[in-house]
């Protein structure tokens, strides 16, 4: 139910305060609209804040290895991005990206806070917070599926499903690992600073960025772009999977296990099958916005 909500709001006001003002309207969306649903829901629960969320400390070696997995995965998510772009692009037009482009270095370090630290803290607190504890009782692998599927959708974006969905199965892994969610939110960072700062610098190199932009969208380049990140993903992709097992071996299984009883009760599915036909909805619409070329 506080997914459903907190997916309402956003699909609502989030977008409208955000078609106002881009930077004002993503804070007050990610900390007043993603942020603070579930720390009320917790704390009118009375359930222990710690728990939930996971603020247990971590090791610094451990950290840092969560924040090269990152680094890693980066490149595999981009891939993944731009493959869907390929296919969609074969029914017509695509949409024009909606996250801002920093023009200036103000604006780049603005986009560092607004686009990279905020989201990291708040997305995490959110999914790999309260939504991976509360499907834990399924076990560590559904939860971590699960929450993955819900970061997917929440975007409610077609064209951005499928890194985000990689990602948060990346992210969610960390947390089961270390027991610990600021691995979550660090890499969380980083991934989106790593995407402002590749746009910047493409605005510098290209010194006009949005006819580049425009540009990215043509299936020509976009073939392009998908194989040469696919062949960096390759390499990449092989080491996120040897840390990734370095992560696994120095962490021990994780030990929750599923639990009887709730899985059987229809009602838990209730507000997510609510939330699926709403994305199915939405990426309909955005379907038919493309075929029809932008019109």
């Amino acid at each position: 139910m506080v997914f459903l909500f907190t997916a309402l709001l956003l699909i609502t006001m989030g977008y409208y305060v955000q078609a106002i003002n881009v930077y004002t309207g993503l804070v007050i969306t990610e900390v007043a609209l993603i942020m603070l649903p579930p720390m009320i829901y917790v704390l009118w629960k009375k359930e222990d804040v710690k728990s939930i969320f996971r603020f247990n400390r971590i090791n610094p070696r451990l950290m840092g290895l969560c924040a090269l997995i990152t680094v890693c995965a980066y490149p595999v998510g981009l891939f993944l991005n731009l493959l869907g772009h390929l296919i969609l692009s074969i029914f017509g037009e695509l949409m024009p990206v909606p996250v801002p482009v920093a023009e200036t270095m103000g604006e780049y370090l603005l986009g560092l806070w607004v686009i990279a630290l905020i989201p990291g803290i708040a997305e995490e607190f959110f999914f790999r917070g309260l939504i991976l504890k509360g499907y834990e009782e399924f076990g560590s692998k559904k939860a971590v599926l699960i929450s993955a599927l819900l970061f997917g959708m929440f975007h409610f974006n077609v064209q951005n499903f499928i890194g985000p969905f990689f990602l948060g199965l990346i992210f969610g892994y960390m947390v089961i690992r270390t027991n610990s969610i600021y691995p979550a939110i660090a890499s969380h960072f980083i991934n989106n600073a790593l995407s402002v700062t590749m746009a910047f610098l493409a605005w510098i190199l290209a010194d006009q960025y949005s006819q580049t932009a425009e540009a990215s969208l043509e299936f020509s380049a976009l073939v392009s772009g998908t194989l040469f990140w696919g062949t960096t993903a390759l390499a990449s992709g092989f080491i996120m999977m040897k840390l990734l097992r370095r992560l696994r071996d120095v962490t021990g299984e994780p030990g929750t296990q599923p639990r009887e009883g709730r899985s059987s009760d229809v009602k838990v599915y209730i507000p997510l099958v609510l939330t699926i036909i709403m994305f199915v909805i939405m990426a309909v619409v955005q379907m038919l916005y493309i075929v029809r070329g932008g019109s």
